[in-house]
């Protein structure tokens, strides 16, 4: 091969380039300005959804101090919870709503007194209250779980 058929192959292998370019460019520009085709990117599951096995992302509300109900003498609970959601959507909502979250855990915690957070019943009991609650602070937004990480009644 010479040079001048050289520079052909290479000039003809440029415009090519350009033309190939230039079609997805257009098609991508159709489909962005149109809403055309109907593609979800999140339709096979991305979008940081987790699957129905695997846990999904969990937000830390971390050393909520409670004053229990009165009785003889001032008792409190120190709690550490995690919130599970079902992709970053939903966590990146329960982290706006962090301050309502604190204020729906005190109310919780509050109405009971030390006797009712004795065993993995009473826990259990609150923890569904509390869900409840959360369910009405980030409507749309699904909770999965409520983890009680740290848990002392003083």
């Amino acid at each position: 091969m010479n040079e001048e058929e050289t520079g052909k192959s290479f000039l003809l292998l440029a415009v090519f380039n350009i033309v190939l370019l230039a079609a997805v460019f257009a098609i991508g520009w159709k489909q962005h300005h149109h809403g055309g085709g109907g593609w979800d990117p999140c339709a096979a599951g991305g979008c940081g959804e987790a699957s129905a096995g695997a846990m999904g992302p969990v937000v830390s509300i971390n050393d909520v101090l409670v004053q229990l109900q009165p009785s003889s003498e001032d008792r409190y609970v120190r709690l550490s919870l995690g919130v599970e959601v079902d992709g970053e959507g939903s966590q990146i909502v329960v982290v706006h709503r962090t301050t309502q979250i604190k204020e729906a855990i005190l109310r919780t915690f509050a109405e009971h007194k030390p006797g009712d957070l004795q065993g993995s019943d009473g826990l259990a009991e609150l923890k569904k209250s509390l869900m409840g609650e959360l369910r009405e602070i980030v409507p749309g937004k699904r909770i999965r779980n409520i983890y009680v990480t740290d848990f002392n009644v003083m």
